[in-house]
């Protein structure tokens, strides 16, 4: 465990030294928005929330629940970072338009 530890560190050091004080803080900001997003889109009501059932499910079991989350995919760019949005039923470019998302 202590071993990972110091793999871990070393690698990060590693990689702030290759990437430069600019770089590095555009790759934090690209690993901050991918950690948080799924907690962003629930916020800003960017969810669906679909009933499914059991795939061997008798007619008077219960169905659950589950929230659907639109993906995303950040980009490092030498100016920031790109976000590309794949959208899901429900959830479209008129709703996108109407929450603003701001990072940074």
């Amino acid at each position: 465990l202590f071993a990972l530890a110091c793999l871990r560190i070393a690698y990060l050091l590693a990689l702030r030294l290759v990437l430069g004080p600019e770089r590095h803080a555009v790759w934090q900001t690209r690993r901050r928005i991918k950690r948080t997003w799924p907690r962003t889109a629930r916020r800003l009501g960017l969810t669906v929330e679909e009933t499914i059932r059991p795939w061997l499910a008798s007619p008077g079991s219960t169905s659950s629940r589950r929230v659907l989350i639109p993906s995303i995919r950040a980009k490092r760019e030498r100016w920031g970072v790109r976000i590309e949005l794949r959208t899901i039923e429900g959830v479209g470019l008129a709703e996108l338009e109407r929450v603003q998302i701001r990072y940074g």
